[in-house]
C-alpha cells in the first residue's frame, strides 16, 4: 500500500521514519513533529506491514504524512531507501519511531544556522539528548566535527548521531544505504556522505532519543563489530578521516 498526501514540492525538510509494530511510539514522533507548526516539513513513513492494530495508530497520523509507503521490508535501512526516492525537501533527517525534536522551534533554529552557512556544507549536524524511560536527561551527545574527526570510539569511527544530522537533498542523488547491514548502514552513509562534504556542528539541540537502542545495546556488540570489520577494505574509512 502507498499513498502520497500531499501535492506540495517546495518543502524546507524531510522526516523519514520507518516502521513495524512501534506501537504509541509514532505518536510521540507524530506530536513532535506537529508542534513545529511550520508547513514546509515532508513527512515520509515507511512501514515494514505492520499489524492491523498499529496501522490504526498510524492512521491517527495520517494528516501529518506526505508519504506513507505499508510493504514489507528487509530492515530499516531497505524501508529508508524506499523512502529516499520520496525526498522533496532541501534538507532531510531520519527519526525513528519514539524520537522526537528537543523544542517546537528545533526547525526554526536549524533554518536559521542553514542561513547562515549559505551552502558551506551538505551535512549539518547538532546536538542529541539521550532520555530515560521516564523523560529524565541521561546525556547530551555531540561535538565540533575537529574534535570527533580521526577519533575512534568502542572500536568504529566517531561519527555524529543520525537523529541530529541533516542531510542535504543533493547527497542522496548518488548515495542509498547499504542494505546488507542491519546495525552500522546509517555510519556507512554517513562516511561516504563525509567523503563529499565535511559535516559542520551547530550548538542546537536537536532531537531528544531514548537510550538503549539497537546500535547501544551491548548484546549487539559483536554483531557491530562484524559490520565494522567488513568495511575495514574500505578505501572510504582513509577518505573520510583525511
Amino acid at each position: 500500500m502507498k499513498y502520497i498526501n500531499s501535492k506540495i514540492d517546495n518543502f524546507k525538510f524531510t522526516i523519514i521514519t520507518s516502521t513495524y509494530n512501534c506501537g504509541n511510539d509514532i505518536l510521540v514522533t507524530a506530536e513532535s513533529i506537529r508542534n513545529q507548526n511550520r508547513n514546509d516539513i515532508q513527512w515520509i513513513v515507511v512501514d515494514g506491514s505492520s499489524s492491523t492494530e498499529n496501522k490504526i495508530l498510524l492512521e491517527e497520523c495520517k494528516d501529518l504524512i506526505s508519504v506513507f509507503i505499508s510493504e514489507k521490508d528487509t530492515g530499516i535501512y531497505d524501508a529508508w531507501n524506499k523512502g529516499c526516492d520520496f525526498i522533496k525537501g532541501s534538507w532531510v533527517i531520519f527519526l525513528g519511531a519514539g524520537d522526537m525534536f528537543y523544542s517546537a522551534n528545533t526547525l526554526n533554529l536549524i533554518e536559521i544556522e542553514i542561513d547562515k552557512l549559505q551552502n558551506q556544507t551538505k551535512l549539518i549536524y547538532g546536538k542529541l539528548e539521550l532520555i530515560s524511560e521516564t523523560g529524565k536527561q541521561l546525556k547530551i551527545i555531540g561535538e565540533n566535527w575537529d574534535k570527533m574527526r580521526n577519533k575512534w570510539n568502542n572500536g568504529r569511527m566517531k561519527l555524529p548521531v543520525h537523529p541530529e544530522v541533516f542531510h542535504h537533498k543533493s547527497l542522496f542523488e548518488d548515495l542509498r544505504f547499504n542494505t546488507e547491514y542491519s546495525i552500522v548502514g546509517d555510519s556507512d552513509f554517513l562516511i561516504k556522505a563525509i567523503a563529499k562534504s565535511d559535516p559542520i556542528f551547530v550548538d542546537v539541540i536537536v532531537t531528544k532519543m531514548l537510550a538503549g537502542g539497537t546500535s547501544q545495546n551491548p548484546k549487539n556488540s559483536k554483531k557491530i563489530i562484524n559490520e565494522i570489520k567488513y568495511n575495514f577494505g574500505n578505501p572510504l574509512f582513509t577518505i573520510a578521516l583525511n
